[in-house]
């Protein structure tokens, strides 16, 4: 008993610039229609370069453990057991 339904969808914008164009036009100042924003690490890394980033901030980077997915058996991923998602906080369900 599965059917597929609509997942659920988050608002855009279809064009930034006239959105950003039509407020300022209304009166509002730019400032405050933009947010200031730290560049992601992929980006970062090419700015600074990979080895002097990892000198700088090797210390300010963490990566998480990532959520459980399916795979196929011949992905070069290890298994994740039932002891792993104890350990986890994954919830287990038995059989």
């Amino acid at each position: 008993g599965w059917k597929v339904v609509e997942g659920r969808a988050n608002r855009a914008y279809t064009n930034e610039d006239e959105v950003a164009t039509a407020l300022i036009k209304a009166g509002y100042e730019e400032p405050l229609l933009y947010d200031r924003k730290l560049l992601g690490i992929t980006a970062m890394e090419k700015v600074v370069g990979e080895k002097k980033f990892g000198d700088l901030l090797k210390d300010l980077i963490i990566k998480p453990q990532g959520k459980p997915t399916l795979a196929k058996e011949d992905d070069k991923r290890p298994a994740i057991t039932n002891a792993d998602m104890a350990f986890s906080g994954v919830e287990v369900e038995e059989e």
